[in-house]
């Protein structure tokens, strides 16, 4: 996978952040300086595994996954995250909320998928920058209703839908994964076996 300079990636973040408020240079330039493009070779792991989460990764190529283990050792894809053009969702960050408001133990745990590139935010940087005025804290607030927002999504298609109907769905939304991820991680995500994800798709 060809990885962008050093420079486009906080180009595509500062572009994703601008739909929700108006960035000036100088403002760029100040709150910028904390965050760390990174690049990240396959089946990496990235947050998570037992430690309070300290950053929030913006991923501008690649594919992750978050995940949480059971007592038996079984672990469950919670959520995918991508910044893919083809897809009708877009998952472009990736942390664990509950352990950063919380400032606990992560419950999930974060692997890269493919090679990946983000771009790294401390959350320290993070709330500092809420601080720093109203503007702030209407960025921090929309991002917040956009992660709910999937959150619920999420758990209502698992509560009211079909695994059909999921696989359908996700067909729909992330085509991409499709082909780019091994099946028991699509079977994992829709809360099925693999081999009942071969009985769906035949």
């Amino acid at each position: 996978m060809t990885q962008d300079t050093p420079q486009q990636p906080l180009t595509k973040l500062r572009a994703h952040l601008s739909q929700f408020v108006s960035i000036s240079d100088e403002e760029w330039e100040t709150i910028s300086e904390s965050f760390t493009v990174q690049n990240f070779e396959k089946d990496i792991s990235l947050l998570g595994n037992g430690q309070a989460c300290r950053s929030m990764f913006y991923l501008c190529s690649g594919i992750t996954r978050s995940y949480a283990i059971d007592e038996n050792g079984r672990d469950f894809t919670t959520c995918f995250h991508f910044n893919e053009p083809s897809s009708t969702v877009k998952n472009l960050f990736l942390t664990d909320f509950s352990s950063v408001i919380r400032n606990e133990p992560s419950q999930l745990h974060f692997q890269t998928l493919t090679e990946v590139q983000a771009v790294e935010l401390p959350t320290q940087a993070i709330s500092e920058l809420y601080e720093r005025g109203a503007k702030w804290e209407k960025l921090g607030r929309r991002l917040s209703e956009e992660a709910y927002y999937h959150t619920q999504q999420r758990a209502m298609s698992l509560l009211m839908k079909t695994a059909k109907q999921r696989y359908a769905e996700l067909c729909e939304q992330m085509p991409h994964l499709i082909e780019s991820i091994p099946e028991y991680y699509v079977a994992s995500y829709l809360g099925i076996t693999p081999q009942s994800l071969s009985r769906i798709k035949s």
